[in-house]
């Protein structure tokens, strides 16, 4: 029997510190990343249809809330419909 059989492997444990490293990386990054977002400075308010979904497109990476924003776009401008 040898005396090393319960130490885990030189691999294992190289394996396991960059696993440690990213998971780390990503749960410290994404927060950041987020907080960042959410203290942009506001763009002014578009002053007519076309710049409002312009905006909308461009401030939003998700469908549901660009649908959202172009709607608000329809109502401010009086434009019939929704998205």
């Amino acid at each position: 029997m040898k005396s090393d059989e319960h130490q885990p492997s030189r691999e294992r444990v190289m394996i396991r510190s960059i696993l440690i490293a990213i998971s780390t990386t990503i749960f410290v990054a994404d927060p950041v990343a987020q907080a960042a977002e959410d203290g942009a400075p506001k763009k002014q308010e578009p002053k007519t249809y076309e710049k409002c979904i312009l905006a909308a497109s461009e401030s939003n990476y998700k469908w549901a809330q660009y649908r959202v924003d172009v709607n608000k776009c329809r109502a401010e401008f009086n434009i019939p419909g929704k998205y």
